[in-house]
């Protein structure tokens, strides 16, 4: 490959890995300027195509949903003793499943 284009993503994210597929990944595999592959004719090899993209998913996934964690790409319980130095923003439509951070902020 001349461009090998790493995609990280956790496990249970499959539906983002198939949209990617469906849609710019597709694209490359189709476009014949990015899939193109060059034969050398003395041994008749051929070489990979010129853009690859692997997707790098964990070995395991976290038990803590996304929203109850420190940052998204950190599988650390979010720490509610310290203060924090954001500001909180007030939703007005409550959501529809309440996560431990949801209940905490009284708002299930």
């Amino acid at each position: 490959h001349e461009v090998l284009v790493g995609v990280l993503s956790a496990r249970h994210h499959h539906q983002l890995r198939q949209a990617i597929r469906e849609t710019w990944l597709g694209y490359l595999r189709q476009h014949p300027h990015f899939h193109q592959r060059s034969v050398c004719w003395s041994s008749n090899l051929y070489s990979p195509p010129r853009v690859g993209v692997r997707f790098i998913v964990g070995e395991r996934g976290c038990p803590i949903p996304e929203e109850d964690r420190e940052d998204p790409y950190s599988c650390t319980l979010l720490n509610f003793t310290e203060p924090g130095t954001q500001k909180r923003k007030h939703t007005t439509h409550p959501p529809t499943q309440c996560s431990y951070r949801s209940e905490q902020r009284g708002l299930c």
